[in-house]
């Protein structure tokens, strides 16, 4: 007798569960793909914010490694990998809830009539969820990753800190809540608009990908990893500039001269052109691709397994 599959298995339990299995496999996949991503991010974060220091990616990394060594390219690791981890697993966690709801909204009977769109506007609307707890942990990841820099440039250093819990204790105390969502609606704007096209992406790839007669979810592997670079390679394309600014805004807001997605944006072009709306895009590449690719292969299997093995 054939195990039961996947599908049969979703739909055989409560909404609590589904939503519990869908945070822990959010859980392994985040944790996993943000230690695999952490180099090329700390390159992509020194080059948005100091494009004037680093004239390729390339030479940032060598950089990094002289002044600071090894452990230079992993500074913001652990608010990183918190932020990864609850990014994916709040995200999908309410994605499956938010399915439901677009599905109700559609009128769609069965969940496997939810076309590729209809998945992508329920992924969006849970990055509503996800900016929240993303926006204070982006803060202290870019704060610490471009500490260094900050002091050797004189800039003022009175909100950096050694570690991720000195800094968010320095920044509340300092401004208080507030302090940790600077650049929220930027944030909300990347998870959430970004977001739909994030999805859209990997649904519509692992759909082209796919044989006749078989589902998204039967791929295998490295089709699912395959899926997962072009919708990180896609998104970074489309939303890097504001990914620039919104770096730009979270740490520069500690020389107290923090301004808005626009102010900023004019600036970043009058100063540099286009080409420092896009500079470390290619360490941005690098690293949505490798982590994308790892974070969907865990996430899919996570899930899998959690599903046959708790039924």
């Amino acid at each position: 007798m054939e195990p039961p599959d996947q599908k049969e298995l979703y739909t055989q339990h409560s909404t609590v569960f589904k939503a519990s299995v869908q945070f822990l496999a959010g859980v392994c996949g985040g944790a996993v793909s943000a230690v695999a991503m952490q180099p090329c991010d700390t390159v992509k974060t020194k080059m948005q914010t100091f494009p004037f220091l680093f004239r390729t990616g390339f030479h940032c990394f060598r950089n990094t490694i002289h002044k600071e060594s090894y452990r230079g390219l992993l500074k913001g690791l652990v608010p990183s990998m918190l932020g990864n981890v609850a990014k994916n697993s709040i995200v999908f966690m309410t994605y499956g809830v938010c399915q439901n709801g677009v599905q109700n909204f559609c009128n769609i009977q069965d969940e496997r009539q939810m076309t590729v769109f209809h998945n992508a506007s329920a992924f969006a609307l849970a990055g509503c969820f996800v900016s929240l707890a993303m926006c204070p942990t982006d803060l202290l990841k870019c704060r610490l990753q471009a500490s260094y820099h900050m002091t050797s440039l004189s800039m003022d250093t009175t909100l950096l800190a050694s570690g991720p819990l000195s800094l968010a204790r320095q920044v509340f105390q300092i401004e208080g809540m507030r302090g940790l969502y600077v650049g929220l609606f930027s944030t909300w704007l990347k998870y959430s608009p970004g977001g739909f096209l994030y999805m859209f992406a990997y649904e519509s790839s692992r759909y082209v990908l796919a044989k006749d007669k078989q589902r998204r979810d039967q791929v295998g592997p490295i089709k699912t990893m395959i899926s997962g670079a072009v919708a990180g390679i896609s998104f970074y394309l489309v939303m890097y500039p504001l990914d620039v600014v919104k770096s730009r805004i979270q740490i520069l807001s500690t020389t107290n001269n923090s301004m808005g997605i626009w102010q900023t944006g004019k600036e970043i072009w009058y100063t540099g052109g286009a080409r420092h709306l896009y500079k470390g895009l290619s360490a941005a590449l690098l690293r949505t691709s490798v982590g994308n690719g790892v974070f969907f292969v865990v996430y899919e299997y996570s899930r899998k397994f959690l599903l046959q093995y708790l039924k």
